[in-house]
């Protein structure tokens, strides 16, 4: 399920994103996301795919930074951050800011830096 999207960060081989969102989450739950990277072209109306990482959101809010590094499989990486802002407006539903980061997209991949977005989206488990 399509979740969210960031701007484009024109001209980066090692683009960063903050998107705020909020994620049906309750501590200790598993909640999945899946963070795919675009490269924009002029005169190309779709965008192509340079790669995607799957996160878990405990996974991240367990480690040190509230950091998560994934590889790229064409490569590169995307680096996601979680940082819990406010429970929203029940206790459930708490919003986080979601800071990505990609590294290394142009080695062997791209003639020039790209012009890159991320697409977030959540993965939905089954109970």
């Amino acid at each position: 399920m399509r979740w969210g999207e960031t701007d484009v960060v024109e001209k980066s081989c090692n683009p960063q994103w903050t998107k705020t969102l909020p994620i049906d989450y309750e501590y200790g739950s598993e909640v999945y996301f899946y963070v795919s990277v675009y490269r924009r072209v002029k005169g190309i109306k779709d965008p192509q795919t340079l790669g995607g990482a799957l996160f878990e959101v405990s996974d991240i809010l367990g480690t040190k930074n509230h950091t998560k590094v994934k590889r790229l499989p064409k490569k590169g990486c995307v680096i996601a951050s979680l940082e819990p802002v406010s429970n929203g407006d029940d206790d459930e539903r708490l919003i986080f800011r979601f800071r990505l980061q990609a590294f290394s997209l142009k080695r062997g991949m791209l003639a020039s830096e790209p012009n890159t977005y991320v697409e977030l989206a959540k993965k939905k488990t089954t109970a």
